[in-house]
């Protein structure tokens, strides 16, 4: 039952499974693939100083998290 905010107590709540039909796997897949397609128009469109430049803090982010993952 909810509450006055309209949520759900968390004493009520349970886990469900969902599983993608084919057609939304499909929808899913062009979805995908079209933000892929996006994002790479988006990364040709800097010319290479400006890719290193945005690409830098990604490259630090992705070194903090593997050696924080390594423990």
């Amino acid at each position: 039952m909810a509450n006055s905010a309209g949520k759900v107590p968390a004493c009520r709540r349970s886990p469900a499974a969902v599983t993608l039909t084919p057609a939304g796997a499909d929808q899913l897949a062009a979805r995908t693939r079209a933000h892929e397609t996006r994002l790479d128009a988006a990364l040709a469109s800097l010319d290479e100083p400006d890719r290193a430049r945005a690409a830098l803090p990604a490259l630090f982010h992705l070194a903090a998290f593997l050696e924080d993952a390594d423990g």
